[in-house]
């Protein structure tokens, strides 16, 4: 899996202002352990996409991250919720 340069600056960016850390090194080691959780997780048949689940909260405030997938992954995060989160319908 590959994140883009683009999100990982936004990522940070946003880390750095809410919480006041954030070097490119802390949020490599980050983002690799994420993923190596994330491969744990499939790897125990877990079906859960971190990716999909970001790409999709994203496009349902409207930015989304992967135009072409924007509709499954609004349906994915759907899918996931409860009902009962205000904003996610």
């Amino acid at each position: 899996m590959s994140i883009s340069n683009e999100v990982v600056s936004q990522i940070a960016a946003l880390l750095q202002e809410k919480h006041g850390f954030t070097t490119a090194t802390q949020l490599d080691l980050a983002v690799a352990d994420l993923l190596q959780k994330t491969e744990q997780r499939k790897a125990r048949g877990n079906g859960f996409s971190l990716s999909t689940a970001i790409r999709g909260m994203r496009a349902q405030q409207g930015t989304p991250i992967n135009e072409s997938t924007k509709d499954a992954d609004i349906a994915y995060v759907r899918a996931l919720s409860t009902g009962s989160t205000p904003g996610l319908r």
